[in-house]
């Protein structure tokens, strides 16, 4: 048996073949996983993703509640932080 996994798709196989066959269940699983791995890094997916990201960040507050922005507040610093979170993010992609 054997696991493959990226992020939160995991596909498990058990190998009761042989020879050829082992080579074509291998082949397939590594088909459908690097289709998945295209899905979960495509464009569109990322930007959303970042975006959900920086507004979590830059948005919220560690307890997850809006924040009420005052005229005496840090919004760049506040940006700085949600950019480098996102930057992060696209690193580890």
């Amino acid at each position: 048996m054997f696991q493959v996994s990226f992020g939160d798709f995991t596909i498990l196989v058990e190998l009761k073949l042989a020879g050829a066959e082992i080579t074509d269940v291998a082949q397939e699983c590594q088909r459908i996983s690097f289709e998945k791995l295209k899905e979960e890094t495509s464009d569109s997916l990322v930007l959303i993703r970042a975006r959900q990201k920086f507004d979590k960040v830059f948005r919220y507050d560690e307890q997850g509640i809006p924040r009420i922005w005052q005229p005496g507040d840090d919004l760049e610093a506040q940006f700085a932080t949600a950019r480098e979170t996102v930057h992060g993010f696209l690193l580890e992609i």
